[in-house]
């Protein structure tokens, strides 16, 4: 009996649902077709990886694309805007400003 050698390689736009599939059921979740085409949406199938034992997805990877903002690092017009037109608006005549 000889041993079939695992493969791994990137998984085609039709494998995607058998490895989401997969993974619903490695973590004892019901691969119902609604949750399963959810989470296809989510992946990009050239940054999904399987492993094969002969033609049977026995396991696989992915990673997924995610836009992060940070506080302080991106322009936020509004929040800036608002604090300029503050300073730069004249007192109102009904308050006292000291000179």
């Amino acid at each position: 009996m000889s041993a079939s050698p695992l493969v791994t390689r990137t998984l085609t736009a039709e494998e995607i649902p058998a490895f989401i599939g997969l993974v619903f059921r490695a973590f004892l979740d019901d691969p119902s077709p609604e949750p399963v085409a959810a989470e296809i949406e989510l992946l990009e199938p050239h940054r999904t990886h399987g492993a094969f034992d002969g033609d049977e997805l026995i396991g696989g990877a992915t990673m997924l694309s995610k836009h992060m903002t940070l506080p302080g690092t991106g322009p936020h017009p509004g929040r800036r805007d608002l604090l300029r037109r503050r300073r730069a608006r004249p007192p109102s005549s009904g308050r006292h400003v000291p000179n």
